[in-house]
């Protein structure tokens, strides 16, 4: 009897094709599926590639004691037929051994293959085509600059939730759409993290505006320039990411007043944020609130599921692999964290040389978000220690408090630098922030030390 070998053909874009291939047997004919079995990763073949690969399969075929049938009419005839079989190429017969009936490539990848298809995609600040379970929010966020497209003022918006639940993401998908809609209404967005004052936010505006001529010019000079620059055109939309990290809000009751036709993004961890904010401001920004909720399991395997199609070669993700890091980043609630585990389980897939990212594989990539979800204590500013060893001792501490307890030990940081200071190490993920509002020593902020070694490995 000889060997009928069933296979199933995934078909990349780079025009890679995945074999998965089991052995039966069967009568003694070449039949189309055993030839397709021997496919290849390959999208096109050369004419000698093709002499080589028949007189190749022809020996093969005769080992395997088929004999009936003319082999080269009927391979070729199977060959030449895309509606049957794509192209195959030598090397990938080289290492298929017929004799066992079995399709299958080797265990290791060869030198110079890799796990990835597009490495970007596991990237925090990649923003995918379709943005999946924020379709709602979407929406929200579009109809709150539609009146612009009317020559109107469009909603301001303060948009809250916890971090790593897709609130950026969402503003700049809606950003992408806007950027290739029109040219008249122009999207920007400022990280206030990294700008955190009037000035700063100032200065990046105008260079997202393309205008250079900044240096030594004050806020109030830079302002004008953006004034005239944004009220020539039918309208703005600005994103404030962060917000609750900006010192001073000059700049909002500028833009408030000056600015036509525009709507106002705020973005924000901190649904207080706005309770705090100065009643001048406030009473002129009038927003809507824009909830974003945390992702359920089935929402962030979804997720997941779907960065993996944009990451990796198909077929090279494991199962178990991928609900393992769900579950992990479903108890965290940060689809960062799940995202960071995709590229170590890959990359310790390829340290091994392993063409399937497995359980293991998941399950060293858990180990490792300690190095993403904490920064070594060395790499924290030497003024900023003794905060950091203070926070540790008292594990759990109004920020007023806190800096009692550092200036009785001897330090003399500003209580304005310092608040700086726990801020920093909030974003380095060392501290953990809580805002307490209308508590019976009034609103307040709670330091409490960030013990990931043991939230992060006890899965």
């Amino acid at each position: 009897m000889s060997q009928l070998i069933q296979c199933r053909k995934k078909h990349l874009e780079k025009g890679r094709i995945i074999i998965q291939s089991t052995a039966q047997n069967a009568g003694s004919y070449i039949h189309s599926t055993a030839i397709s079995a021997l496919n290849a990763e390959a999208s096109y073949i050369s004419s000698h590639d093709k002499a080589n690969t028949l007189l190749f399969l022809k020996s093969k075929l005769a080992e395997l004691g088929i004999n009936e049938t003319p082999k080269d009419v009927f391979m070729k005839r199977y060959l030449t037929n895309s509606r049957f079989i794509k192209p195959i190429t030598t090397n990938y017969i080289k290492n298929t051994d017929l004799s066992t009936g079995m399709g299958m490539f080797k265990d290791m990848l060869a030198s110079g293959e890799t796990l990835f298809r597009n490495e970007i995609a596991l990237d925090f600040s990649f923003i995918p085509k379709n943005l999946p379970y924020r379709e709602n929010e979407n929406h929200r966020i579009a109809a709150a600059i539609k009146p612009i497209f009317s020559s109107r003022n469009g909603k301001n918006l303060v948009i809250h939730g916890p971090p790593g639940i897709g609130k950026t993401a969402a503003v700049k998908s809606v950003f992408r759409e806007l950027d290739e809609e029109t040219d008249e209404i122009i999207p920007i967005f400022v990280n206030c993290w990294q700008k955190n004052t009037t000035y700063k936010i100032l200065i990046d505006i105008c260079n997202q505006l393309g205008y250079k001529f900044t240096q030594n010019k004050k806020s109030d000079e830079l302002f004008k320039v953006i004034k005239t620059m944004l009220n020539k055109n039918t309208g703005v939309v600005l994103a404030f990411d962060e917000i609750d990290k900006v010192e001073d809000y000059d700049f909002l009751y500028s833009i408030l007043e000056e600015i036509y036709n525009k709507t106002l993004i705020m973005i924000t961890n901190y649904k207080i944020w706005l309770q705090n904010l100065d009643e001048r401001i406030r009473s002129r920004l009038m927003p809507e609130l824009l909830e974003f909720r945390q992702y359920n399991m089935q929402e962030t395997e979804g997720i997941l599921r779907d960065r993996i199609k944009y990451a990796f070669v198909p077929g090279v993700f494991g199962v178990d692999a991928l609900k393992l890091i769900s579950a992990k980043t479903s108890e965290l609630k940060d689809i960062r964290s799940g995202l960071y585990m995709l590229r170590e389980a890959a990359l310790s897939a390829e340290d091994q040389s392993s063409k399937m990212i497995s359980l293991e594989h998941a399950k060293e990539s858990i180990t490792k978000l300690n190095e993403f979800s904490i920064k070594s204590s060395d790499s924290v500013e030497d003024d900023t220690k003794p905060i950091l060893e203070l926070i540790k001792e008292k594990e759990k501490l109004r920020i007023g408090d806190l800096y009692k307890s550092y200036t009785d030990k001897g330090g003399k940081m500003p209580y304005r630098t310092f608040t700086r200071r726990i801020k920093k190490l909030e974003q380095s993920k060392f501290v953990i922030l809580e805002k307490v509002v209308g508590g019976p020593e009034g609103s307040t902020t709670i330091v409490k030390y960030n013990d990931a070694t043991k939230k992060l490995t006890d899965f």
